[in-house]
C-alpha cells in the first residue's frame, strides 16, 4: 500500500494547464517557468502533489522526501532507482536516464500507486 510523509520539501510554481488527472506524476519546470508533466530522459523537479485544473494555479510539487508515485509498470522490486516513463509514470531506471529515487514498495501494474523515497540531484540518481 503506498503512503507518504508528510514532512517532505515542497515547491510551488504556476501549472502550465490542466493537471488535475497528473497529481502524483513526476514533472519538470517548462521554459516558461511553469510546472509540466515529465516525459522520458528528462531530469524531473519532482512529484506533483495537487491536482490544479486550470493553467497558471499553483502546482505543488514534492522535491525531497517520500511520497506516492503512480506506476507506469509493474514495480516488484523495493531498493531499485526509479526514473519518468514518457508520461511522468514511475518505472525502473535504466543507465541512460535521469533517476528521480528509490521504490520503497511495490505497485501491482501500471496506474497502481507506489511509494518513492526521492533522491534528486543534478542528472538525477545513480
Amino acid at each position: 500500500m503506498a503512503f507518504e510523509q508528510p514532512l517532505g520539501l515542497c515547491g510551488v510554481l504556476p501549472s502550465s494547464g490542466n493537471l488535475s488527472s497528473s497529481q502524483y506524476l513526476a514533472v519538470v519546470e517548462n521554459s516558461s517557468g511553469q510546472v509540466a508533466v515529465a516525459g522520458g530522459n528528462v531530469a524531473c523537479i519532482g512529484v506533483l502533489q495537487n491536482d490544479p485544473g486550470v493553467a497558471g494555479y499553483g502546482a505543488t510539487y514534492m522535491y525531497a522526501g517520500i511520497t506516492k508515485m503512480v506506476a507506469g509498470a509493474q514495480l516488484s522490486t523495493p531498493g531499485v532507482s526509479i526514473m519518468s516513463d514518457g508520461s511522468g509514470r514511475a518505472i525502473a531506471w535504466t543507465t541512460t536516464h535521469p533517476a528521480l529515487g528509490y521504490l520503497l514498495d511495490t505497485a501491482s501494474g501500471a496506474g497502481a500507486l507506489c511509494t518513492v523515497q526521492l533522491a534528486l540531484t543534478p542528472g538525477g540518481v545513480s
